[in-house]
């Protein structure tokens, strides 16, 4: 009888105990496992056993024999939690994040906040899936496609425009001693946000290797949680063509009838895929810095290889696609009326495009953006006269120009919302 006693006691005492922690008794806040506030820590999860455990893992029974006097808790409580963890399926759900306390009644447990990310919350991506998803670019592909994506780039230039986007001008470092960049562009959009970290390494032109590469890694902007990861190299491909077919969409002369592109490399051929979704060309004439490309390309999509003068000769859109620091297309060979994507020059001291044939009315996609980025308008001392998404959204007018330069330097939106067509097309989101 007295031996059952004093395991009813030491049971007794030990429930207190447990109640003390969940309940965030002050003179429990120092113990092992516990923070300041008497939050249960990270140390707790990953158990799936109810009990007490010592250090070594070993499950202890709950009697006078435990080496734990629950009596002595307040006193000895580093001396207690030292020898043993608790640990119970109750702590399954308990945040870790030091912020979120557990409240209610006696071994009733609900989160402080409802928000925690540790709250099994059933329309939740880490409800469903407990880890935030990954799309190579295999999973990327199937998800884009130039005529969904081209739509949402212009709805995404003119929310942009309308400010209902946050979107800061990336931040770009220098890497190394090869040349080679990194940017980070975050943006919060359309009940997303998240990042895209891309590298920009020039010299792997003509190896195994893309010049861009990149991921993109995005969050729910209602409750902060991970939502998913994907490789940003087709992304940002696709979505630098798709945004000059809209560009042309609504600078170009209706009829285009041919098409110049002076480069040869990934996004020539992005261009030429996405700009054929929203016009139609009877000719396309391809130039490259080397005459071999031009050939392949050009062979590939029906195209003819001649020289940069001669390709814009007389066309109607030309397109800009080059790593060149140097102007590779001279004003006076434009004819009146033509619209200039300019895609390839990036840094303040870069160019594709002379002073002449920046004369123009200019069209950018970001004016805080292109003021920092454009070598092709700083060099040139070249006024903006409006945002693509302005003229899409019907906040300022398109000019029936002698000639338009849309000069594009790429925004974290355009990935967000290519990204938001990934999940949608994998039923992610």
């Amino acid at each position: 009888m007295l031996q059952q006693l004093r395991n009813l006691l030491a049971f007794v005492n030990f429930v207190r105990l447990i109640g003390e922690v969940l309940h965030q008794h002050n003179n429990l806040a120092t113990v092992a496992c516990v923070d300041h506030a008497s939050v249960a820590h990270q140390s707790l999860l990953g158990h799936s056993r109810a009990g007490l455990h010592d250090a070594a893992g070993r499950r202890n029974k709950l009697d006078c024999d435990s080496g734990v006097n629950a009596c002595g808790a307040s006193r000895r409580k580093h001396d207690v939690f030292r020898r043993v963890k608790v640990v119970s399926d109750i702590f399954a759900r308990v945040c870790y994040c030091g912020e979120h306390g557990i409240r209610g009644q006696f071994l009733h447990f609900k989160h402080v906040r409802s928000f925690c990310q540790m709250t099994n919350h059933r329309d939740s991506p880490l409800a469903r899936n407990r880890t935030a998803a990954y799309f190579d670019e295999a999973a990327v592909s199937r998800g884009l496609r130039y005529e969904e994506l081209i739509p949402a780039m212009e709805r995404a230039l003119a929310d942009f425009s309308r400010g209902e986007v946050v979107n800061p001008v990336r931040s770009i470092l220098p890497v190394g001693s090869d040349h080679g960049f990194f940017g980070i562009m975050p943006a919060v959009y359309g009940g997303l946000f998240g990042a895209k970290l891309v590298t920009l390494f020039p010299k792997n032109a003509g190896t195994a290797l893309p010049t861009h590469q990149g991921i993109i890694v995005i969050f729910s902007s209602t409750t902060g949680e991970p939502v998913a990861m994907m490789d940003g190299r087709l992304i940002t491909e696709m979505r630098t063509a798709a945004v000059s077919a809209v560009a042309t969409k609504w600078l170009a002369k209706k009829e285009p009838s041919v098409l110049a592109i002076l480069g040869s490399g990934v996004q020539a051929r992005a261009h030429h895929r996405a700009l054929s979704v929203v016009r139609q060309f009877s000719e396309i004439r391809i130039w490259s810095r080397s005459s071999t490309n031009a050939q392949t390309l050009a062979n590939e999509i029906g195209g003819i290889a001649t020289t940069a003068k001669e390709a814009v000769n007389n066309a109607d859109v030309v397109i800009t696609v080059t790593h060149s620091p140097v102007p590779v297309l001279q004003g006076k060979w434009l004819k009146p009326g033509a619209l200039v994507c300019a895609i390839g020059a990036v840094g303040l001291s870069n160019r594709e495009l002379d002073d002449e044939a920046m004369k123009c009315d200019v069209i950018v996609d970001s004016r805080e953006a292109a003021e920092v980025e454009s070598g092709d308008i700083f060099l040139a001392k070249a006024k903006v006269y409006a945002e693509l998404g302005e003229i899409v959204a019907g906040k300022v007018a398109k000019l029936e120009a002698n000639r338009t330069v849309f000069k594009s330097v790429g925004l974290a939106v355009e990935d967000l919302a290519s990204a938001r067509l990934v999940l949608e097309s994998h039923a992610a989101i």
